[in-house]
């Protein structure tokens, strides 16, 4: 999950001792978290106690506690900070997060509200194409990733040409041969290499060497 690290903020606007006192905790957390990233987890943990407004110590509490293995109070505390401070970057961490946690229907959420702040951020378009193939919608999910080939940092596994694959024999065995055969052509011709597939070979047989299909795609 590509997640980035947010810098201390200071608000000039929150004099507070124990705010100055937390961002004091805060920083030397983040100095210390590489080598003591238990005790560092808890330094921040006091920190957003004593200022629980401060965005940059909450958004890096979350950042601690997934990097700590803790995903679902990961969730959580970014959640919860999005409530009141919602930006790009903090929405589509949570679209990723929740397509970690296996809610592919929550990221989408994050990931449309992150849209509102930044439409053509590349992050939030390679976790569209993540999101459509978890919710089994491969053919979508590879128009976009096409569409901002080159742009979008988001490369097409095995794993995702096997749901592609499995799409197209979907739309076959639903009796839409043609289309499955024009799918699969289109899926060739952008991913060349889903032909090394074992799966997507055996499709190859069925509908480009099936008599009841021409090649063009349309049925005898």
């Amino acid at each position: 999950m590509p997640l980035v690290l947010a810098a201390l903020l200071f608000n000039p606007t929150m004099g507070l001792a124990n705010c100055e006192e937390a961002r004091t905790m805060a920083a030397q957390a983040q100095a210390f978290f590489e080598m003591q990233p238990q005790n560092s987890l808890e330094l921040l943990g006091k920190a957003h106690q004593l200022c629980p407004t401060d965005y940059a110590i909450q958004y890096n509490l979350g950042l601690a506690l997934y990097l700590t293995n803790k995903p679902g109070e990961s969730y959580k505390v970014w959640a919860a900070l999005a409530m009141r401070h919602a930006d790009s970057k903090l929405l589509v961490n949570l679209g990723w997060l929740a397509l970690e946690l296996g809610r592919p229907e929550e990221a989408e959420e994050w990931r449309k509200k992150s849209e509102e702040h930044n439409a053509s951020d590349p992050n939030a378009v390679a976790l569209h194409v993540e999101i459509l193939f978890a919710l089994n919608r491969p053919k979508e999910a590879l128009d976009i990733a096409a569409l901002n080939k080159g742009r979008v940092p988001f490369n097409i596994s095995r794993h995702h040409l096997e749901k592609v694959t499995a799409g197209i024999r979907q739309t076959y065995e639903d009796g839409d041969k043609s289309e499955a055969a024009d799918q699969l052509r289109d899926a060739i011709r952008e991913y060349p290499e889903i032909k090394k597939l074992q799966s997507a070979r055996d499709l190859m047989r069925i509908l480009f060497f099936d008599r009841k299909v021409e090649m063009s795609g349309e049925e005898k």
